[in-house]
């Protein structure tokens, strides 16, 4: 018997220009080398109100590629931080400063699909994730090997944040990530 994979992409795309950033991109790329079926949630990943998210969020395909996320065994996540120097969406031009200063005055420090916490593993800035095109906190806790994918000094408090909110619950890093994260842990 051999496995048929199926790459389902959990959070809307942030509408680049530049492919290998962008969330149909990085799916594309992946069920490629796995041979793999993809769901795509073709929806951008942020919108301008909470009501056009839950319209959104509404429509058949869409639902049809969340039930599918339900259905994962294995989720690879990265792990984002909201700091300045350390932000990707924010150097892609994604997130605006003052996004990532309304977050940080809210208490984040990082996000893993679009989900914000703080150190302690507390969700912040719900009003934000409201207009996010993303799987539920519940749901993506439920998919039983949540893989972080993450490393650097900047983003040891978002993967230690990550880890006690429960979204991941495995880490691919480097030795000196692990080391910083167990001293501070």
């Amino acid at each position: 018997n051999s496995i048929h994979p199926i790459v389902v992409q959990l959070v809307g795309a942030v509408g680049t220009h530049n492919f290998e950033y962008d969330g149909h991109g990085v799916v594309q790329r992946l069920a490629a080398k796995l041979g793999g079926e993809v769901y795509y949630l073709n929806a951008p990943f942020m919108v301008e109100s909470e009501e056009i998210a839950q319209s959104l969020i509404g429509n058949q395909s869409i639902q049809e590629t969340f039930s599918m996320g339900k259905k994962c065994e294995l989720a690879l996540l990265g792990v984002g931080s909201v700091d300045l120097e350390y932000s990707s969406y924010y150097h892609a031009g994604y997130m605006s400063k003052n996004v990532l200063e309304y977050l940080q005055a809210e208490g984040v420090i990082g996000g893993v699909c679009g989900i914000h916490f703080d150190l302690e593993g507390k969700i912040r800035a719900q009003d934000f994730q409201n207009k996010l095109i993303s799987i539920s906190t519940e749901d993506l806790r439920k998919i039983p090997n949540r893989v972080g994918v993450a490393g650097g000094v900047g983003k040891i408090r978002p993967i230690l944040g990550a880890i006690r909110a429960g979204l991941i619950n495995i880490l691919a890093t480097d030795s000196m990530t692990a080391r910083e994260l167990l001293a501070i842990s």
